[in-house]
Protein backbone atom coordinates (compact mmCIF):
# COMPACT_ATOMS: atom_id res chain seq x y z
CA UNK A 1 0.00 0.00 0.00
CA UNK A 2 1.55 3.37 -0.98
CA UNK A 3 2.35 5.84 1.77
CA UNK A 4 1.04 9.38 1.48
CA UNK A 5 3.86 11.90 1.70
CA UNK A 6 2.75 15.51 2.14
CA UNK A 7 4.13 18.16 -0.18
CA UNK A 8 5.36 20.56 2.46
CA UNK A 9 8.16 21.86 4.61
CA UNK A 10 7.56 21.26 8.31
CA UNK A 11 9.61 22.55 11.24
CA UNK A 12 8.88 21.47 14.82
CA UNK A 13 10.83 22.15 17.99
CA UNK A 14 11.55 18.82 19.71
CA UNK A 15 13.86 20.00 22.50
CA UNK A 16 14.60 23.28 24.24
CA UNK A 17 17.95 23.43 26.02
CA UNK A 18 19.35 26.56 27.68
CA UNK A 19 21.98 26.69 24.92
CA UNK A 20 20.17 25.40 21.81
CA UNK A 21 17.02 24.11 20.15
CA UNK A 22 16.62 20.75 18.45
CA UNK A 23 14.31 21.20 15.49
CA UNK A 24 12.84 18.39 13.41
CA UNK A 25 12.75 19.42 9.76
CA UNK A 26 10.73 17.32 7.30
CA UNK A 27 10.37 18.20 3.63
CA UNK A 28 8.50 16.17 1.02
CA UNK A 29 7.35 16.54 -2.56
CA UNK A 30 4.44 14.09 -2.55
CA UNK A 31 6.57 11.12 -3.62
CA UNK A 32 9.89 11.57 -1.83
CA UNK A 33 10.91 13.09 1.49
CA UNK A 34 13.83 13.81 3.76
CA UNK A 35 14.04 14.54 7.47
CA UNK A 36 16.71 15.77 9.84
CA UNK A 37 16.93 16.90 13.42
CA UNK A 38 19.07 20.04 13.52
CA UNK A 39 20.66 22.01 16.35
CA UNK A 40 20.00 25.75 16.21
CA UNK A 41 20.03 28.90 18.30
CA UNK A 42 16.91 29.98 20.18
CA UNK A 43 16.22 32.65 17.53
CA UNK A 44 16.21 30.15 14.63
CA UNK A 45 12.53 30.62 13.75
CA UNK A 46 12.86 34.43 13.89
CA UNK A 47 16.04 34.36 11.80
CA UNK A 48 14.42 32.17 9.16
CA UNK A 49 11.39 34.48 9.12
CA UNK A 50 13.68 37.48 8.59
CA UNK A 51 15.49 35.71 5.74
CA UNK A 52 12.24 34.88 3.92
CA UNK A 53 10.16 38.00 4.63
CA UNK A 54 8.81 39.62 1.49
CA UNK A 55 9.85 36.83 -0.88
CA UNK A 56 9.79 37.38 -3.81
CA UNK A 57 10.77 41.03 -4.27
CA UNK A 58 11.61 40.76 -7.95
CA UNK A 59 12.28 38.37 -10.80
CA UNK A 60 15.87 37.73 -9.66
CA UNK A 61 15.01 37.20 -5.98
CA UNK A 62 16.74 34.17 -4.49
CA UNK A 63 16.81 33.36 -0.77
CA UNK A 64 18.87 30.71 0.97
CA UNK A 65 18.84 29.58 4.57
CA UNK A 66 20.72 26.76 6.27
CA UNK A 67 19.51 25.07 9.44
CA UNK A 68 22.02 22.93 11.31
CA UNK A 69 25.49 22.06 10.04
CA UNK A 70 26.47 19.85 7.12
CA UNK A 71 29.15 17.21 7.56
CA UNK A 72 30.26 14.81 10.26
CA UNK A 73 32.21 17.35 12.34
CA UNK A 74 29.12 18.59 14.24
CA UNK A 75 26.16 16.95 15.93
CA UNK A 76 22.79 16.77 14.22
CA UNK A 77 21.73 17.04 10.64
CA UNK A 78 21.33 19.96 8.28
CA UNK A 79 18.90 21.42 5.76
CA UNK A 80 19.62 23.96 3.02
CA UNK A 81 16.49 25.78 1.85
CA UNK A 82 16.61 27.71 -1.43
CA UNK A 83 13.67 29.81 -2.56
CA UNK A 84 13.82 31.09 -6.12
CA UNK A 85 11.65 32.21 -8.99
CA UNK A 86 11.48 29.87 -11.97
CA UNK A 87 10.06 32.35 -14.48
CA UNK A 88 9.18 36.02 -14.95
CA UNK A 89 5.53 35.31 -14.10
CA UNK A 90 6.46 34.96 -10.44
CA UNK A 91 6.23 31.18 -10.10
CA UNK A 92 8.41 30.19 -7.16
CA UNK A 93 10.10 26.99 -6.07
CA UNK A 94 11.51 25.66 -2.83
CA UNK A 95 14.53 23.41 -3.22
CA UNK A 96 15.75 21.62 -0.11
CA UNK A 97 18.87 19.57 0.53
CA UNK A 98 18.60 17.42 3.64
CA UNK A 99 21.36 15.58 5.48
CA UNK A 100 20.43 13.40 8.42
CA UNK A 101 22.71 13.16 11.45
CA UNK A 102 25.69 11.05 10.34
CA UNK A 103 26.02 9.63 13.87
CA UNK A 104 22.60 7.97 13.65
CA UNK A 105 23.38 5.81 10.62
CA UNK A 106 26.53 4.20 9.28
CA UNK A 107 25.73 5.29 5.73
CA UNK A 108 25.14 8.94 4.81
CA UNK A 109 21.45 9.74 4.41
CA UNK A 110 20.62 12.67 2.15
CA UNK A 111 17.66 13.87 0.16
CA UNK A 112 17.03 16.58 -2.42
CA UNK A 113 13.41 17.69 -2.63
CA UNK A 114 11.70 20.50 -4.56
CA UNK A 115 8.16 21.78 -4.90
CA UNK A 116 6.38 24.93 -6.10
CA UNK A 117 5.32 27.54 -3.54
CA UNK A 118 3.10 30.61 -3.64
CA UNK A 119 4.26 33.99 -2.34
CA UNK A 120 1.18 34.13 -0.10
CA UNK A 121 2.07 30.74 1.39
CA UNK A 122 5.61 31.95 2.11
CA UNK A 123 4.11 35.02 3.82
CA UNK A 124 1.87 32.78 5.95
CA UNK A 125 4.88 30.58 6.82
CA UNK A 126 6.87 33.66 7.86
CA UNK A 127 3.96 34.69 10.13
CA UNK A 128 3.83 31.20 11.69
CA UNK A 129 7.56 31.36 12.35
CA UNK A 130 7.24 34.78 13.98
CA UNK A 131 4.31 33.70 16.19
CA UNK A 132 5.80 30.38 17.31
CA UNK A 133 6.90 30.21 20.92
CA UNK A 134 10.31 28.83 21.81
CA UNK A 135 8.73 25.69 23.26
CA UNK A 136 8.60 21.98 22.57
CA UNK A 137 5.93 21.32 19.97
CA UNK A 138 6.03 24.79 18.39
CA UNK A 139 5.88 24.41 14.62
CA UNK A 140 5.50 26.05 11.25
CA UNK A 141 4.47 24.46 7.95
CA UNK A 142 4.86 25.67 4.36
CA UNK A 143 2.63 23.87 1.87
CA UNK A 144 2.97 23.57 -1.87
CA UNK A 145 1.31 25.75 -4.47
Amino acid sequence: MPTSIPTELSLRIVEVDPDFLRIQVVVGDGEFAGAAVVYEAHDAFASLADALAGFPKGSADHREAVLGSFGPSTAGGAVRLQFRLVDRSGHAMLEADVEADPEVSRAPRTAAVAFPVLAAAVDAFVNELRLAAVAVGASAVLGAA
